[in-house]
């Protein structure tokens, strides 16, 4: 990590069953960091057509999709593409939490819960590629 996240992550190890203690880990399971990438969402096992939308975070567990409509609802199984600037495109499989308009942008917010965690190295080495997560010049 060449430091650029070190803004965002936790301060420090913590005695807590999330994190280990000695530096092992530096985020817990929940700590979201910013990641600002095109996505795109299809609901599984339902009718639709895939809707392109944009991440907003991500951790271990889960992430924050945002989307142009309200088509996904809570408890939907969903698979998310998200296509990285410096990777390959990384999919992954969860459900969805819950879906509430955007707070601050047009479009709707959708809390997604992955089916199984990434690694916290994968989750810090590609909020770390992405970076600055806000469309900022490369």
């Amino acid at each position: 990590m060449d430091g650029a996240l070190l803004g965002f992550l936790p301060g420090g190890p913590r005695d807590s069953e999330d994190t280990a203690v000695a530096g092992t880990e530096l985020l817990s399971r929940h700590t979201r960091l910013p990641l600002r990438v095109p996505a795109v969402s299809e609901s599984l096992g339902a009718a639709g057509d895939p809707e392109m939308g944009e991440t907003e975070n991500l951790s271990q567990t889960g992430m924050l999709l945002r989307l142009p409509t309200d088509a996904l609802v809570p408890g939907a199984p969903i698979r998310v593409t998200l296509r990285l600037h410096r990777r390959s495109p990384l999919t992954l499989t969860g459900r969805v939490i819950w879906v509430r308009p955007h707070p601050d942008l047009l479009g709707w917010a959708v809390g997604i819960q992955l089916g199984e965690h990434l690694s916290e190295e994968m989750v810090i080495e590609i909020a770390d590629e992405e970076y600055p997560p806000w469309g900022a010049p490369r």
